[in-house]
């Protein structure tokens, strides 16, 4: 059942719909298997499948985090951080992201780095922030290049601005599917920042974030 649900939620099987993933993982998760406590956890949080409640899904990742599986603790973590379904508690809430970051785990480096960049949990540290970017960037996170690229393109305290790089940075997450960064990537086509100048691609990318529901992407689009 938890594989079942596992390629659903990749996109990868369409024999079963969102009831029947959440009622699979529910059930998986009750026999104590750590993935399907995770799946069960998401389907509260979203509300795919089940009434969202926050309550439950702390519940179920709380059990998938006591037996290892990182990404659960990252999901409790933000839960935390946000105050849905238990008390609010950054400090916790940073000290789970940084302990699923060091074993490795993707999105506790993204948002690890979060958590320093805008001092939430822990003294705000832009070095240490794009150190977790950079990392997770490197390990294919979409986010975490997008938010790096940020920090490049605007060139804060004391990081020097590098267009270039930012928007390397910019069009590795719209090519995987962020549309920020598509309407990003349209503007640096367009007033050719970091790339060179070129109206056709500007308008391809502009285009792909409105059809993405980016409403700043659809206006350019309307003044050219």
């Amino acid at each position: 059942m938890t594989f079942l649900v596992h390629m659903f939620m990749q996109g990868e099987y369409d024999g079963i719909d969102p009831e029947e993933a959440a009622e699979m993982s529910i059930k998986a998760a009750d026999d104590g298997i750590p993935e399907a406590q995770m799946f069960a956890g998401l389907a509260y949080m979203d509300g795919v499948g089940v009434e969202q409640d926050y309550a439950m899904a702390v519940k179920f990742f709380r059990l998938a985090a006591n037996q290892g599986n990182d990404e659960a603790r990252v999901d409790l973590a933000y839960l935390i951080q946000e105050g849905l379904g238990i008390d609010k508690d950054e400090k916790k809430a940073f000290m789970m992201f940084r302990t699923a970051a060091k074993n490795g785990n993707v999105n506790g480096m993204f948002h690890l780095g979060i958590c320093y960049e805008f001092g939430i949990g822990t003294k705000y540290d832009l070095a240490k922030s794009m150190e977790m970017y950079t990392k997770a960037s490197e390990m294919g996170d979409p986010y975490a290049s997008e938010r790096l690229g940020f920090i490049l393109y605007e060139g804060r305290d004391d990081v020097e601005q590098d267009v270039d790089s930012a928007f390397e940075l910019f069009i590795k997450a719209a090519n995987m599917g962020i549309p920020t960064s598509m309407h990003i990537v349209g503007l640096c086509y367009l007033q050719g920042v970091g790339v060179e100048q070129d109206e056709t691609e500007a308008k391809k990318w502009l285009k792909m974030a409105a059809d993405s529901g980016i409403e700043d992407a659809k206006d350019v689009l309307s003044q050219l």
